[in-house]
């Protein structure tokens, strides 16, 4: 046999090795969606239940299964003869490109869902409500997903902030990490001591709070929440208009997030901002709007809120270039773009 031709099998052979390298992490993508999207249905979310409704081989299932559990990414719990799957780590799954999601799949996974009462059965939810014959929730993964997702891009938004904080400590810490477990004791038992509002969802007054002025004490409290919130988001709009998306996602690659970290031995990860951020950050948005619009929160607030929300929606997804290339301000970039989707769709 030739050399040349050995040199083709050789060629052929890497080709071949990195065909079943992208097969291999499309089939991780397939199944940690899959988990996320039937993450209250213990039965669909077992190697059986997995096989079975996206049609692969037990065997198959079986093997990525343990490669994902070996990874960190996934987990699982025995009950009884059954073990579902869970989501451990979106975080490290984004991390090694084992999972990215688009806009679209981002508002349909980790949305609020909907489900009839009479199927309710071997299920777990993360948070829900009964409502007139139907039960609204959220998943446990899709809900972990959702926090993650945006946890990290405030980590992002806040990592010069954090750094400066860092020096201003002199390269030390405050040394609180090691109480944890009591933060997280003193942060329970603040929101235990709280006074909850009949039918108010998770609205809470100080228990001294007169009966009278709950209400309006509640409300207020909301508004001040939201425009906290508003306050991070803006951060974000400013530092578009500075960099760019291209242009923040290079300033992002020396920042090292730490929510829903796993490092393997020797692992080296590409840290990078993602656009799956602001799409779960701008989906929890319009989720506070929709409380805080029945909370009797000011509509021009809100009003203020949807529109921030539609406009990093936009600003990632078409990838704007910043105020000096754009020579326009986010927001009249995004009046801009509106303005012209309008004309298109009526011509």
């Amino acid at each position: 046999m030739s050399v040349e031709r050995l040199r083709d099998i050789g060629e052929e052979y890497a080709r071949l090795e990195s065909r079943l390298r992208e097969l291999k992490r499309r089939l991780y993508d397939v199944i940690i969606k899959y988990l996320i999207a039937n993450s209250a249905f213990r039965d669909k979310c077992t190697e059986l239940g997995i096989s079975e409704n996206l049609g692969l081989k037990r065997s198959v299932v079986r093997r990525v299964l343990k490669e994902l559990v070996d990874a960190h990414i996934l987990y699982y719990v025995e009950i009884g003869r059954s073990k579902p799957y869970s989501i451990l780590s979106i975080g490290s799954a984004l991390d090694r490109g084992y999972v990215s999601f688009t806009k679209r799949e981002i508002q349909e996974l980790l949305a609020v869902k909907e489900i009839k009462k009479e199927v309710l059965r071997n299920v777990s939810f993360e948070v829900g409500v009964s409502i007139e014959g139907a039960y609204r929730y959220r998943g446990r993964s899709d809900s972990q997903v959702l926090n993650v997702l945006t946890r990290r891009f405030f980590d992002y938004v806040y990592a010069d902030i954090y750094e400066k904080f860092y020096k201003k400590l002199g390269g030390k810490e405050m040394g609180l990490d090691r109480l944890l477990p009591e933060s997280v004791s003193f942060k329970n038992l603040y929101e235990a001591s709280l006074l909850k509002i009949p039918g108010a969802g998770l609205l809470y007054v100080p228990p001294d709070t007169p009966i009278d002025k709950a209400l309006e004490y509640s409300r207020r409290y909301v508004e001040e929440k939201l425009k906290t919130v508003l306050a991070g988001f803006k951060m974000f709009v400013e530092m578009l208009e500075n960099m760019g998306y291209d242009g923040l996602v290079e300033w992002s690659r020396d920042k090292q997030v730490r929510t829903d970290t796993v490092l393997l031995k020797d692992e080296k990860i590409e840290w990078r901002f993602r656009k799956e951020y602001v799409w779960a950050a701008t989906l929890m948005l319009r989720d506070s709007c929709r409380f805080a619009k029945e909370a009797g929160i000011d509509p021009d607030l809100i009003k203020e809120a949807l529109e921030l929300a539609d406009m990093l929606d936009l600003a990632v997804e078409k990838e704007y270039r910043g105020k000096n290339v754009e020579k326009l301000s986010l927001k009249e970039w995004y009046l801009k773009q509106r303005g012209s989707n309008t004309s298109d769709n009526s011509s």
